[in-house]
């Protein structure tokens, strides 16, 4: 513990008390698979302008760790992972090159339209961290919170493990705009983010050999701007000053941007204090004391003193969000392998729509496609639900072909998406409930044919996880018939 802190927070004035944190058993490594990512759209009528030649942003992992590093003000990317450092290291990385977001001529970016001003395949999205590990202290209200995992997670038929399964958002539904009601997709738990979401303009830094302004193969930059904020609903409460806007904990931060051309995958990367002291060791400056004032030295560990203060004036939905904070000590939060998180990825329309702005791609971590009820497996509870759903609708105001045919067809299945659509083909029916998401149109192109059957069988013989339509972690024969069956019966 870092008792030379209590002392200052004594001073400024903050409450403390001793809590134990629950721990996280991923060590600080969160593994998403590879080949996993799809398209999903959030245009009315799922036909915005991607870029040129997109290959869907696929996640791998998030890295999130105590950090010590021999040279902080000059590399602090140069380093080991350390679980009593003053410093934390994310490290973010996706398959292939992946470009910096461009900006969307929203909030500070506005006027500014160019999502591909780095590359041709910027990366937007965020990676929420749930620093306590407790689902009912956390989130973001209003339209950020459907920018957000719990809000989009559905999209792609799955749910991640445990009780936070049941605020995830399962349609269009629940969009509804009342916090109070339904699935509360808001109430994430999460505190901090590492944010892409081109509401401001990156600062390149510094580029790679070809200095073209374009993030290539092989290349490394350092790319400055509000990457990591605090969750900004945390912001009518709070007295800090220096951000974006009065109340907000988004300090600009430096973030190393790699592609690895033997591996073939980007890495980005945020060395970012812990405490106080990890501040200044990165800015070769005297230790400053907590604060409330984003102009000098900031740290986790300030701005969930704020958090802490801030919860015994809050009400409303707020309140729900931050009342879990009251009386704690900021010390028992300082452990990022302890963590819990979150992501939700993907790119930008390169058309501005009037009504959406993002195209999700990937999620992690540890989800099941066809789970529903979060248990970590698809199996005949999660079919009953699928069922459930196409009696309950079929034929009714939410089934846009009005007839009673034992299928669900979703008007938009953009804005109206619902999880139990798991091939997302717009419609619910027995393909969902038969194969659990797993549907023979391997390819995506919405036709089956030889070129599904062939992309099976190069995936079956290369050991590729992409075959395994039984579930069971390794291929064998009968994968090659759960493939055939559900290929003839037409289950896109």
């Amino acid at each position: 513990m870092r008792t030379r802190w209590k002392s200052i927070l004594v001073v400024v004035g903050f409450a403390l008390c001793d809590r134990a944190m629950a721990m996280s058993d991923n060590n600080g490594l969160w593994i998403d698979p590879a080949h996993d990512a799809r398209i999903r759209h959030t245009d009315s009528g799922s036909n915005g302008v991607l870029p040129p030649s997109f290959e869907p942003i696929d996640l791998l992992r998030v890295e999130c760790t105590g950090w010590s590093t021999p040279t902080p003000q000059t590399d602090p990317y140069n380093g080991y992972e350390d679980e009593n450092a003053d410093l934390m290291r994310i490290k973010i990385v996706f398959a292939g090159v992946v470009s910096p977001p461009g900006p969307l001529g929203i909030g500070e970016a506005g006027g500014q339209f160019d999502p591909l001003r780095y590359g041709n395949r910027p990366v937007y999205g965020a990676i929420e961290l749930d620093i306590d590990d407790q689902k009912n202290s956390g989130g973001e209200l209003g339209d950020l919170a459907r920018l957000r995992y719990l809000a989009n997670v559905g999209r792609f038929g799955k749910t991640p493990p445990g009780s936070i399964a049941e605020r995830v958002a399962i349609g269009g539904d629940d969009f509804d705009g009342n916090f109070w009601a339904g699935r509360q997709f808001e109430r994430s738990g999460a505190e901090f983010a590492f944010v892409m979401c081109g509401c401001w303009v990156p600062t390149i830094m510094s580029e790679g050999v070809g200095a073209n302004g374009v993030f290539d193969s092989g290349e490394t930059w350092i790319v400055h701007g509000r990457f990591f904020e605090r969750v900004q609903s945390f912001a009518s409460l709070s007295g800090l000053f220096g951000g974006s806007q009065f109340g907000l904990f988004d300090k600009t931060v430096d973030v190393r941007w790699s592609h690895d051309e033997d591996k073939d995958e980007t890495a980005i990367e945020l060395v970012y204090p812990l405490t106080m002291a990890g501040a200044a060791m990165l800015t070769g400056e005297p230790e400053q004391q907590i604060n409330l004032s984003l102009f000098d030295h900031t740290s986790i560990a300030e701005a969930v003193c704020d958090i802490i203060e801030s919860a015994e004036f809050a009400s409303g939905p707020v309140e729900e969000l931050i009342d879990q904070w009251r009386n704690e000590d900021f010390e028992d939060f300082l452990e990022p392998v302890a963590w819990r998180v979150t992501a939700l990825v993907g790119t930008a329309y390169t058309v501005q729509e009037p009504d959406a702005r993002f195209v999700w791609t990937d999620t992690g971590f540890d989800e099941q496609l066809g789970d529903i009820g979060g248990d970590g497996a698809a199996n005949e509870f999660d079919t009953t639900e699928v069922l459930a759903f196409i009696t309950a609708e079929d034929g009714g105001l939410n089934d846009c072909d009005g007839t009673t045919d034992g299928a669900v067809a979703i008007c938009d299945v953009a804005e109206n998406f619902s999880i139990f659509d798991f091939n997302n083909d717009g419609v619910v029916d027995s393909c969902d409930a038969s194969t659990l998401g797993r549907g023979a149109n391997l390819n995506q192109d919405h036709a089956l044919d030889f070129f599904d059957v062939a992309l099976f069988l190069t995936w079956f013989s290369a050991q590729d996880p992409r075959a395994d339509f039984t579930g069971e972690g390794q291929l064998t024969f009968f994968d090659v018939l759960a493939f055939l069956q559900t290929f003839s019966t037409g289950c896109h």
